[in-house]
């Protein structure tokens, strides 16, 4: 997911000030990614910047900034969810990650790759599992249709990393680079 999206869909609910911007993303995005407050405020400036988010300093000395969605915002906010994610479009550097790997003879780093991303997995199933009950109870039946389809999307690719390592396991790491195109 690209901050600027997540956080021009958090503004679309009304103005804010930047860091209920970060805590709302991370009860958005059930707490499985955590986002960096300077990370948060890079991105707003970015957006005002663009014409995307208005800034109000309210006037007072110390007063928090509160951010709000343009109409430009909303419009690209619109764009940006209708649009489909192609094939061609892979979610993640993962592929191209392990490719390069594979392609420079690299077995120790493909295997540390698909470790940390097994885990990574791993960390995802724990934070969905712990949280099935918030997420039921903030989300109603969409809430829970969401974490079961992450759920399944992590399974898939826990399935693809184990293809991966077979692919490994029976072969030198040079043969990787056409499981990973």
């Amino acid at each position: 997911m690209v901050l600027e999206h997540a956080i021009l869909a958090v503004l679309s609910g009304g103005p804010q000030h930047g860091y209920a911007v970060r805590r709302e993303l991370s009860h958005a995005l059930f707490g499985i990614r955590t986002v960096n407050q300077g990370q948060v405020y890079a991105t707003l400036e970015r957006l005002a910047r663009d014409g995307l988010v208005t800034i109000d300093d309210a006037g007072a000395a110390g007063a928090r900034r509160t951010y709000a969605l343009t109409a430009a915002g909303r419009r690209r906010l619109r764009r940006w969810l209708d649009r489909p994610t192609g094939a061609q479009e892979p979610r993640s550097d993962l592929p191209a990650r392990l490719a390069l790997l594979a392609s420079s003879g690299d077995r120790t780093g493909i295997e540390r790759l698909l470790a940390e991303q097994r885990a990574r997995c791993a960390t995802v199933t724990r934070l969905l599992g712990r949280r099935a009950q918030p997420v039921a109870d903030r989300g109603g039946a969409s809430g829970d249709l969401v974490a079961r389809a992450v759920l399944r999307h992590v399974a898939a690719e826990l399935e693809w990393l184990d293809l991966v390592q077979r692919e490994l396991d029976a072969s030198d790491a040079s043969a990787m680079v056409s499981i990973c195109d």
